[in-house]
């Protein structure tokens, strides 16, 4: 009897909630499936997962461009890629003139030129810091710890002599510069170096 009346009062107590709250009760039935509101959120992560971490990085490769979605040929201003470009364009139209007198000029006469010798002192800064700050430092004046490989170049010691075709000449020496420096640099860029040396740091 008394089983009879707990069942009863079971019964009412699931008819008061209604049949929205049945459908979304994973005991209303008494079996244990899983909610409606957690297949919804399984399939929208899955979806999201699809689309923004599969489909939307691949968009450039599926364009064949990396310069922004949508412009084969070109690139939008808001791209990095597209900046750096504009960028590389400036600086080439306005150093290109300079570099190619530089590249005809003969070595004695860059120093007492007045507009080259101010390219020199500006364009060779990146170059001397990638290719001579390891071994000779900043400011030309070298490490104690490697003295005998890498001398100062700031002083009025000059072990190949101190001139600016004697500078250009150890430049490109394997023999003088045994770590690559050859091989890393060009013509024109050896010239550079060898002015700003000379102009800069003897």
């Amino acid at each position: 009897m008394e089983a009879q009346q707990e069942n009863t009062a079971a019964q009412a107590r699931v008819d008061i909630r209604g049949e929205w709250f049945r459908e979304w009760d994973v005991y209303a039935s008494h079996v244990n499936r899983i909610p409606r509101w957690y297949w919804v959120g399984m399939t929208l992560s899955a979806l999201w997962l699809v689309v923004y971490l599969i489909i939307y990085p691949s968009i450039p490769f599926l364009t064949g461009h990396w310069q922004g979605v949508g412009v084969p040929s070109g690139c939008r201003p808001w791209t990095a890629i597209c900046e750096m470009r504009v960028a590389q364009v400036k600086l080439d139209s306005v150093r290109g003139p300079y570099l190619e007198k530089l590249s005809s000029a003969v070595l004695e006469t860059i120093a007492t030129d007045r507009e080259l010798s101010e390219f020199v002192s500006h364009a060779a800064r990146v170059p001397y810091a990638e290719q001579c700050v390891g071994c000779h430092g900043r400011d030309g004046v070298g490490y104690s710890q490697i003295k005998s490989r890498a001398p100062s170049l700031s002083d009025a010691v000059w072990l190949h002599g101190g001139e600016i075709r004697d500078i250009k000449a150890s430049i490109q020496d394997a023999a003088i510069h045994p770590f690559g420096l050859t091989t890393r640099i060009d013509e024109l860029h050896a010239k550079l170096l060898a002015v700003f040396v000379y102009q800069k740091l003897r």
